[in-house]
């Protein structure tokens, strides 16, 4: 065992039930690529062992100490296959993607693949079997049963790459307002998941800066190259309408030309309000090209800190959102016609 592989292998021990013990695995990959090609295992992003192809076929043996979810990479196709670490000898078929062998975890992962990639079939089958339903009520109720094998797998596989798996799978879908209650019954395997920390990273950051929440400061630039804090603008006493944005942001752009600017040529002259744009994932140059080519008028943090996006948990730009003259956090994803409306509920606007 490499010394990476040692290093893994007693990180995940750490972090692992104390009852998890360590087994070997065997896994023989078949692929189209020429002999002596270098081909991973990875686990958790990182590289797990390495091997060289011979004969269309290579492969790992090794030990780790819990059935985790992996990964067979090969950097020169691109092609990956995702299986589950298991005792038992593996054989992954990186042309067909299939994985086959004596592992029940491997076949149930198989048949959460299917149903995963079969969601239009089994709505069309639910479909014919239903006339009766719109197309939305089918696909809300294909997609609720997608979701409860997702979580009914997490649940029942707390500590191998199955219910890994299936966590993973359901991240990104899961809402904020399920979110705690499914992490609170997650095992400590699975809330050491990279994705797992993160997601729980951005919901606190998100419920600590939610509608009624106190700002929370970062450091910035002006233009002019001078150091700015978002304090400089918010909590000052005046209602502030802060826009995230960046350069390259399509919809970004979009809602500078076709909302804010018409909105600051109405509040400009206001004592009680102002604009604020707040570049973020931009180098400053391209900001400051952005400003001059848009002809935004109103006040701009540029080459803003890598946390700032962090702190408010935000995932996705433009991101607009109104602050009180107090500081506090009054409205958050404003878009269009919904940010005029939001400044009229505060007499800002008649």
């Amino acid at each position: 065992m490499n010394a990476i592989r040692q290093l893994l292998a007693a990180t995940a021990i750490a972090a692992a039930a104390s009852s998890a013990s360590a087994f070997e695995y065997d896994i023989t990959a078949t692929l189209a690529v020429p002999d002596s090609t270098t081909i991973y295992l990875n686990c958790e992003s990182e590289q797990l062992d390495s091997t060289l192809t011979y004969g269309g076929k290579a492969r790992f043996i090794g030990s780790f100490p819990r059935q985790a979810m992996a990964i067979i990479f090969e950097p020169k196709s691109r092609k990956s296959l995702a299986l589950v670490l298991d005792q038992t000898p593996l054989q992954a078929n990186m042309l067909t993607g299939e994985v086959t062998g004596e592992s029940d975890l491997n076949k149930k992962l198989a048949e959460l693949q299917a149903l995963l990639s079969n969601f239009e079939k089994n709505a069309q089958e639910y479909q014919a079997s239903n006339p009766g339903l719109s197309r939305e009520q089918v696909y809300e109720t294909v997609r609720r049963q997608v979701i409860s094998t997702l979580l009914a797998t997490i649940r029942t596989n707390p500590d191998n790459g199955l219910g890994e798996y299936a966590l993973k799978t359901y991240l990104p879908a899961c809402p904020n307002a399920e979110w705690p209650e499914l992490y609170l019954t997650l095992s400590d395997y699975q809330r050491n998941l990279a994705p797992v920390k993160l997601k729980q990273m951005e919901f606190e950051a998100t419920a600590n800066t939610a509608v009624g929440k106190k700002f929370i400061d970062f450091e910035a630039r002006n233009p002019d190259g001078t150091s700015a804090r978002l304090s400089d603008y918010v909590g000052k006493g005046k209602y502030v309408l802060a826009d995230f944005w960046a350069s390259w942001c399509g919809p970004c752009r979009r809602e500078g030309k076709d909302t804010l600017m018409p909105l600051y040529e109405r509040i400009k002259d206001s004592d009680s309000v102002t604009i604020l744009g707040i570049a973020v994932w931009d180098k400053a140059e391209a900001s400051l090209n952005a400003i001059g080519q848009s002809g935004y008028k109103w006040p701009q943090l540029i080459d803003v800190s890598a946390d700032a996006t962090s702190l408010y948990g935000i995932k996705g730009i433009p991101q607009i959102m109104l602050f009180g003259p107090d500081g506090t956090i009054l409205a958050r994803d404003l878009r269009g016609t919904a940010i005029v409306e939001e400044l009229k509920k505060y007499n800002i606007l008649k």
